[in-house]
């Protein structure tokens, strides 16, 4: 090839979104000149026939006909691009628009867990925007130009980000909303952007988003957008009732007084009593949002709040905010929509634990077994949150000391990497589980899924465990009333009755336990301490038949042997060396009742367990890792 001439070519294709090098004098590439014959031929444009003969072979240009130039010109503008492979054609977009959909492009892969952006769907939004001749998305107008609803979808995550680097903090304040981006904080499931344009008067919408911003810079930031939710709707409802109700709609800050606020606390409480519409805050639909003892108290608790803290802060004072209609605003009190639902009684949970409620459940919103009726099974068990169960790793489950256990977050309590026992049949289901998803893994990518990569996935998943790809499933979806109990949600944490399907003879918790009592592996102790408290909490609650307490003899192994334990803290006592049993006696006199059981069974543990506990710390601690694994069956390095 290096020796042969290359030949001028007829150059780009005359379609300006086109890339491909024209097929012929009249301008198209292959592909747009099948399109343009598919179109109808706009313009008539025409080559002379055999016009290779007559003017190409002797170096001729070739003449071109038009039956309309201009609308052949309107159509190589307009037609879109030939859609290859993996491949999105940004040609013909205005500049600005055109670094608006590379930057929100480039965002989007970054994001750890990144909503759908299917192909077909940028495409059309390019295709949209070049249409209409979009100068920014700014701009644009969603469903405009027969735009699909996803297309928009796109264009409003990507104006969320543009946010960032549009408006400086001041800014975005000065327009009537707030970034969490803008002070590092991205709250679950929900895009940076917290308009605040509802609250009317500008110095009332000034200090909520001051209070607002100062709550995301503190140490004392909240986990989810709740709190900002409920402190938006506290300054949107009374600044849309003193819209109406105060002179000159309440935009000068000295014209609240005391008589507006107790005016909005009556009418609030009015609006509770008889079910009626709040007149500031809608539904997604459209729909007004119904003022309910819930949404009350957050209003008076939250609007409460704002207004103290601006008076301890002085902020009050800067903004002309009358000191009588701050300190008028009550709080809440004592609400029966606040308080906590009672436990299920035993005719709930059994209907819960009946076989045909978790069976309509998977029939009804889990069609391809992706993990619902899991999720629900342990929630109902267990007695833990719905999240909790959600959010738990590859590494779940494993036993220790033969006993089955279940691993998770307590992250409302801020108790992490908790483990509680489980029943035996629930270790198994959450075993299944494991395997499921590891076969998917493998089927979609080839290849067993490595430690790490499984340390990332969830257990009750129904996406193979890849980065990115880790969150189980949306809590709505198992929170789905339970229809054989008349529509009850649940599950609340309870104990299952007995007869439960779900109660083993006795489902053991380690809340049931003493605090910490065996909930972190972290020593060497562990294994022997668990062993130690599974004869003592395994079976107590059975009674033999003359009505006295059935215990199995308390073992445990050491150094491969089988050696019984003290069961009493006599037998505890008497097992002891005599110099020690004045320590023994101090220790246990001076333990609360809560934790007697985890200090008992340290005790109860021979000197020959103890010694090698020590002595496998010691190694540890020297960096001596060798026989030693992690939860997930990896070797420790």
């Amino acid at each position: 090839m290096s020796g042969k001439q290359a030949y001028p070519g007829y150059g780009p294709c005359g379609a300006v979104v086109c890339p491909s090098p024209a097929d012929s004098p009249l301008g198209p590439c292959s592909w747009h000149g099948s399109r343009y014959r598919r179109d109808g031929r706009p313009g008539k444009a025409a080559m002379p026939s055999n016009w290779w003969p007559r003017y190409e072979k002797f170096g001729k240009p070739v003449p071109i006909d038009y039956g309309d130039q201009a609308a052949f010109r309107r159509w190589c503008a307009a037609v879109p691009a030939h859609h290859w492979p993996g491949q999105i054609n940004l040609g013909g977009l205005r500049p600005l628009v055109r670094a608006e959909i590379q930057w929100g492009l480039f965002v989007h892969t970054r994001r750890a867990r990144p909503s759908r952006w299917d192909l077909g769907w940028i495409r059309s939004l390019v295709t949209t925007c070049r249409t209409l001749e979009v100068n920014s998305l700014v701009d644009f107008e969603f469903g405009t130009g027969g735009s699909a609803a996803f297309t928009g979808a796109i264009a409003e995550e990507i104006l969320h980000e543009l946010r960032l680097v549009y408006f400086t903090p001041q800014e975005a304040k000065d327009a009537g909303f707030l970034e969490t981006e803008h002070f590092g904080v991205l709250f679950p499931h929900r895009m940076s952007h917290i308009d605040l344009s509802g609250i009317p008067q500008r110095r009332l919408r000034d200090l909520t988003w001051d209070h607002v911003a100062d709550l995301l810079r503190s140490p004392r930031c909240p986990r989810s957008a709740g709190p900002v939710d409920d402190l938006r709707r506290a300054s949107v409802e009374p600044g849309t009732f003193l819209e109406v109700e105060a002179r000159g709609g309440g935009h000068d800050p000295a014209v609240p007084r005391e008589e507006h606020a107790q005016r909005f606390v009556a009418d609030q409480r009015h609006r509770e009593r008889e079910g009626l519409p709040s007149p500031a805050i809608k539904r997604p639909d459209g729909t007004a949002s119904v003022v309910t003892t819930v949404t009350r108290s957050v209003v008076f608790n939250a609007v409460r709040k704002l207004m103290r803290e601006a008076l301890d802060t002085g902020a009050a004072e800067r903004l002309g905010l009358k000191r009588e209609f701050i300190i008028a605003f009550p709080t809440a009190g004592a609400t029966t929509g606040r308080t906590a639902r009672r436990p299920f009684p035993d005719e709930v949970a059994l209907a819960l634990a009946d076989e045909a409620n978790p069976a309509e459940l998977a029939a009804t919103y889990d069609a391809h077994d992706n993990g619902v009726r899991d999720i629900w099974e342990t929630t109902v068990t267990t007695g833990r949150r719905i999240g909790e169960v959600i959010k738990v790793r590859w590494d779940c489950i494993g036993r220790y000391g033969g006993l089955a256990m279940f691993w998770h977050d307590q992250t409302k309590v801020g108790n992490h990497d908790a483990a509680i026992r489980i029943p035996e049949r629930l270790y198994e289901l959450l075993a299944e589980r494991r395997r499921k998803t590891l076969d998917r893994f493998t089927a979609r990518y080839g290849y067993r899924p490595t430690g790490a990569q499984r340390s990332r996935a969830g257990s009750v998943s129904h996406d193979p465990p890849q980065p990115g790809r880790d969150r189980v499933t949306d809590p709505s979806v198992v929170l789905q009333p339970v229809p054989a109990l008349g529509g009850h949600h649940g599950p609340r944490p309870l104990r299952p009755p007995p007869g439960s399907p779900h109660s083993g003879g006795r489902l053991m918790r380690l809340g049931d336990l003493p605090p910490r009592c065996g909930l972190h592996a972290t020593g060497a102790h562990t294994l022997h301490i668990v062993q130690a408290l599974r004869a003592v909490h395994t079976g107590e609650d059975e009674t033999s038949g003359n009505g006295e307490c059935a215990v199995e003899p308390m073992t445990t192994v050491v150094r491969g042997k089988v050696v019984a334990l003290p069961r009493t803290l006599d037998e505890i006592r008497e097992a002891l060396p005599v110099d020690r049993r004045a320590e023994f006696d101090a220790v246990i006199g001076s333990t609360p009742i809560a934790q007697l059981t985890q200090v008992a069974a340290v005790w109860a543990l021979p000197v020959e367990a103890r010694e090698d506990a020590d002595a496998a710390i010691a190694r540890v601690e020297a960096g001596d890792f060798d026989g030693m694994f992690n939860r997930d069956g990896t070797p420790v390095r």
